[in-house]
C-alpha cells in the first residue's frame, strides 16, 4: 500500500504507547484515525494530539474481548466512515506469573485482549475488505511470540498464537489482495507495566530492575514507524534488530536459547520475588 493519504485507519489500544504513537504516525502520512480503547481519558488525550496535526478523527470506547462490543464498533465505523483500509490490532497485557500460580481468571483476561481482540476485530472488518479486494491488517504481537519466555507464559502462549494467526491468514487472504503484517518488538518502552497482573513475583522489583533495560529500549514512537514503513512496503514481518537476532539465533539452534532461558529462571526469581 504504497500511497497512505486518505486512507482509514483503525488502531485499537490507541490511548497510549505503540497505539498512540502509531496512530500518531499515520496521521502524519494523512490518514483519517479511528482510535479504540477502553480508556477514555487516554483518548481523549490522544485526540487532541491528533487534531493538533489537522487530522480527521474519531474515538470507539470499547472492549476488543467483547465481541458484541467490537461489532457495534465496526458497524459505527461502517455508518460513520464506510470501508475500512488499515485495520492495527495494538491492544495488549501482560501478566507476570508461573503458570501454575496464574488464575483461570487472568488467563481468560489475557486471552481475551491479546488474542481474542485481533479475532474480533478481523472477524468484523474482514468481510469488507475481501469484498473490495483491499485492505492491510496489522497484529503486534511481540519478540515473546516467536521465543518462549517462561517468566511471561501466559503472555507468551497469546503472543505464539497471534504469530500463527497473522501467518496463516496472510497466506489465506493473498487471494483477496489483501495483506498481513505481524509485529514482533523486543523490549519497548510502554506504560503497559502499569497494567501487569503478578502472581508470585514483585511488581515493584520487576519495575525497578527493568527501568534501566527501558529506558534503553525501543521507543513507541520509532515501532509506529517500522509499522507505517511496513504496510506502505507490505512486510509480512516487522522484527527490530534485536528480536531478529533472537529469531535466527533460535531458528538456528533452539537447544542454545532454550538452555539460556533455562538458565536465566533462577536469576528472574531472584531479582523479581
Amino acid at each position: 500500500m504504497k500511497e497512505l493519504a486518505g486512507k482509514t485507519v483503525l488502531v485499537t489500544g490507541a490511548a497510549s504507547g505503540i497505539g498512540r504513537e502509531t496512530a500518531l504516525a499515520f496521521a502524519r502520512e494523512g490518514c483519517t484515525l479511528l482510535l479504540n480503547d477502553i480508556n477514555e481519558d487516554g483518548l481523549d488525550a490522544a485526540t487532541a494530539e491528533l487534531k493538533a496535526l489537522q487530522t480527521d478523527c474519531r474515538t470507539y470506547l470499547a472492549d476488543v474481548s467483547n465481541a458484541e462490543a467490537v461489532k457495534l464498533m465496526a458497524d459505527r465505523v461502517t455508518e460513520d466512515f464506510g470501508a475500512l483500509d488499515i485495520l492495527v490490532n495494538v491492544a495488549g497485557v501482560c501478566v507476570v506469573a508461573d503458570t501454575v500460580d496464574t488464575p483461570l481468571e487472568d488467563w481468560e483476561w489475557i486471552m481475551g485482549v491479546n488474542l481474542w481482540g485481533p479475532i474480533h476485530t478481523v472477524h468484523f472488518f474482514l468481510p469488507s475488505m475481501i469484498s473490495r479486494k483491499a485492505g492491510h491488517i496489522v497484529n503486534v504481537s511481540s519478540a515473546a511470540g516467536l521465543i518462549p519466555f517462561s517468566l511471561i507464559t501466559a503472555y507468551t502462549t497469546t503472543k505464539h498464537g497471534l504469530v500463527g494467526f497473522g501467518e496463516a491468514l496472510a497466506q489465506e487472504m493473498r487471494e483477496h489482495k489483501i495483506n498481513v503484517t505481524t509485529v514482533c518488538p523486543g523490549v519497548t518502552n510502554t506504560p503497559i507495566i502499569g497494567h501487569m497482573r503478578f502472581h508470585g513475583y514483585s511488581a515493584q522489583k520487576f519495575e525497578k530492575f527493568n527501568q534501566t533495560v527501558i529506558n534503553r529500549s525501543l521507543s513507541p514512537a520509532r515501532l509506529a514507524e517500522m509499522i507505517v514503513e511496513g504496510v506502505r512496503r507490505n512486510r509480512p514481518m516487522v522484527m527490530p534488530v534485536s528480536a531478529r537476532i533472537l529469531y535466527v539465533v533460535k531458528r538456528i539452534s533452539p537447544r542454545l536459547v532454550n538452555y539460556i532461558i533455562a538458565r536465566g529462571r533462577p536469576l528472574n526469581q531472584r531479582l523479581y520475588r
